[in-house]
This record gives structure tokens, C-alpha cells and sequence, in this order.
């Protein structure tokens, strides 16, 4: 996965299509608080359906790490996405820690079109 920062809050993801990847969202300057919770959201266009969500709600030293399993991204096509991730405080008051940004599915030779992984 590589993950590169934009303007501002932006910051630029792409992984491989399939694969499995992990990112870990320090909250620098902030301890979160028990029904503290972060969400990342992944979309065609920023007003289309929901494509991808995860929720994390377990920090470990401050850090929330967000996992991409194969199935998350499988069935989805090659190509450009958008997202954005978001701190909710136990309140209930959200702020954006990541603006929307690329989320690039790339493709992969390995396994090509042989059908098998061996």
C-alpha cells in the first residue's frame, strides 16, 4: 500500500486490488475516550453509495488501525475512488481527520489469468 500526502488533510492511498492492508490513524495530541470511534468511508464519487466502511472503536496507544481484508476490495474495479476518514467523540461530535482523497485500486501480475495461486 503507499500512501501519500496531498494539500491539506489529503492524504492519497493505493493498494492492490485483493489484498490485505492495514492503516494505522495515530490521533496525535488527542487520547480518545471510550465511545470515541473512527470511520473510514469509500465511495465511486463523493455523493454515490457507500463501497466500502470500516469502524474502529478499539485505539491502542492512541492509534486506530484500520484493516482491508481481500473481500473489502475483490469485487470492486480497477481504479480511482474517493474517501475520507472521521473521528466521532464519545459526545457524538464528528470532525473530519482526513479530507476526501484518492483511493486507488491497482492491479497485480502474480496470479494473472492462471486461476490458481500455486
Amino acid at each position: 500500500m503507499e500512501i501519500t500526502k496531498g494539500p491539506g488533510k489529503r492524504y492519497h492511498i493505493a493498494m492492490v486490488r485483493g489484498d490485505y492492508e492495514s492503516i494505522g490513524i495515530n490521533l496525535t495530541g488527542y487520547t480518545p475516550a471510550d465511545g470515541d470511534f473512527v470511520e473510514l468511508t469509500v465511495r465511486q464519487t463523493p455523493l454515490s453509495d457507500v463501497l466500502i466502511y470500516k469502524k474502529v472503536t478499539d485505539f491502542a496507544e492512541g492509534r486506530a488501525l484500520i484493516e482491508f481484508l481481500p473481500d473489502d476490495t475483490e469485487p470492486l474495479a480497477f481504479g480511482r475512488y474517493v474517501y475520507d476518514i472521521q473521528l466521532t467523540y464519545s459526545g457524538g461530535k464528528p470532525k473530519t481527520i482526513v479530507k476526501l482523497s484518492d483511493f486507488v485500486l491497482e492491479k497485480e501480475s502474480t496470479y494473472g489469468s492462471l486461476g490458481n495461486h500455486g
